[in-house]
């Protein structure tokens, strides 16, 4: 099974959101241990619509009203 990735910027730092054709397989640390969660291949796909709406709901959701620049920004 392949994942697409993206990689944001949030408050927290970089964080990597990963997804397969069945939703949301992880969203990982930027430095994050490889080995705590195993995903391959990878494969990056910042247009994965289920990537896109994690992204969305983190920066409405999870996000909002934390001290940013206007919201997340693409790495």
């Amino acid at each position: 099974m392949a994942y697409a990735y993206k990689s944001i910027s949030s408050p927290v730092g970089r964080l990597k959101l990963v997804a397969s054709e069945r939703g949301l397989a992880a969203i990982l640390w930027e430095n994050d241990d490889p080995e705590r969660v195993r995903l391959e291949p990878l494969v990056e796909d910042p247009s994965d619509p289920i990537l896109i709406e994690t992204e969305r709901q983190l920066a409405k959701q999870q996000f909002a009203g934390w001290p940013t620049n206007g919201g997340f920004v693409r790495c």
